[in-house]
């Protein structure tokens, strides 16, 4: 009998050390845990190291093009692909960059109107997946200046998002925005092509029909585009490439 009692007391020390074990195992793990960054750390550290490089390496008029998510009829058509997918290019969105006091913010105009972003907040967006920025080569800084000058108007203004993508009115979109910021200074970055001469138009008649029933936008009418090597602004060879981002959660280049 005092046998099995010893036993039975073994049993239960064993036990208590074994738990007084894993609740050390367990507060370990918390403490390890605690130390590991949490999502808000990683984001700010992706806003300010992005925001840093912004700084030290953009200028006035540079050109950003995006691509991200832009979902329409209650997220069953992501107009994003589909307009990138008819010009044939990588991106669907484009923006102007302007230095205010040494910080970079980018101006691009929306369905909710112009937009003013500082660059590591741009970056952080979950719905963007993309960037790239080019850099006119035959524009003058005081010039530049100008070109950025352009979008804080229309931004200070708040125009309104041109959805019918006309080029005669007093409304924009975004290439529209980058085009006219130029222009203004005498400098033209493309010309507009017709909806019907894009590279995939046959690909996307069903789409076509459709944006037809329900705007005044017709296959013939001239519109501006972020574009391709092709066609577009990106084709422009005055432009070259300052940075290329397939990313926009990694880091910035070192």
């Amino acid at each position: 009998m005092a046998s099995q009692i010893n036993l039975m007391w073994i049993i239960i020390a064993a036990m208590l050390v074994m738990g007084s074990g894993c609740a050390r195992t367990r507060s370990a793990t918390r403490s390890m845990t605690s130390l590991l960054p949490t999502r808000n750390d990683v984001r700010t550290q992706h806003l300010r190291e992005w925001n840093d490089w912004a700084d030290a390496n953009l200028q006035n008029g540079d050109i950003v093009f995006m691509r991200g998510d832009c979902l329409m009829l209650l997220g069953t058509v992501n107009f994003s692909t589909l307009s990138t997918d008819l010009t044939a290019s990588r991106f669907s969105h484009i923006g102007i960059v302007a230095i205010e006091e040494g910080q970079t913010y980018v101006y691009d105009i929306r369905t909710k109107g112009c937009i003013r972003t500082r660059f590591g907040e741009l970056l952080a967006d979950r719905d963007l997946h993309q960037v790239a920025i080019k850099r006119h080569r035959g524009v003058t800084p005081e010039a530049l200046s100008e070109v950025a000058a352009f979008g804080q108007g229309v931004y200070r203004r708040r125009e309104k998002y041109d959805d019918q993508l006309k080029l005669d009115n007093d409304r924009l979109y975004c290439s529209e925005l980058v085009e006219n910021s130029y222009q203004q200074i005498g400098v033209k970055l493309t010309d507009p092509i017709a909806i019907q001469d894009l590279p995939n138009y046959d690909r996307h008649l069903q789409a076509i029909k459709f944006v037809r029933a329900i705007t005044r936008i017709e296959p013939d009418q001239k519109v501006l585009v972020p574009g391709n090597e092709q066609i577009g602004i990106w084709a422009n060879p005055a432009l070259y490439l300052v940075l290329d981002c397939p990313d926009t959660k990694a880091l910035p280049p070192r």
